[in-house]
């Protein structure tokens, strides 16, 4: 598979993707790394993509730059993104999503339209 290098994400749809993700504890700086590292884990930020940089993701976020410099830098020391002066910050190139199985299934998508235990279909006894 083959992944674009020139995926750009502003720090405005970075912001709306983590929008009910990540944890809803600890420090700030660890939430929005969590939360960055499930939008990669899933591949919704796929390799290559390049990051907002620190200034504007702090803006849209509403936090510090500083915040914002630690989270990219616990994503770099996992090995999820990659970080050079001068050019951004980039979902690193090696990795790959991490989809369950349950997902590709579909178990969150079929769930809302679940009500009770399942039905069982009987194909012993023909109803002709």
């Amino acid at each position: 598979m083959t992944y674009s290098a020139d995926l750009k994400y502003s720090a405005a749809q970075i912001a709306r993707m983590l929008v009910g993700i990540g944890s809803r504890s600890g420090p700030l700086y660890r939430r929005l790394s969590q939360g960055l590292a499930e939008l990669i884990d899933r591949g919704e930020l796929p390799p290559l993509a390049q990051l907002p940089p620190e200034r504007a993701l702090a803006e849209a976020l509403t936090l510090s730059r500083t915040t914002v410099v630690a989270a990219y830098r616990v994503l770099g020391d996992d090995g999820r993104v990659e970080r050079r002066r001068g050019s951004g910050t980039t979902v690193s190139a090696t990795r790959r999503p991490l989809v369950s199985s349950g997902e590709l299934a579909g178990e969150q998508a079929s769930a809302q339209f679940l009500d009770g235990p399942l039905a069982t279909i009987d194909f012993a006894h023909p109803r002709w």
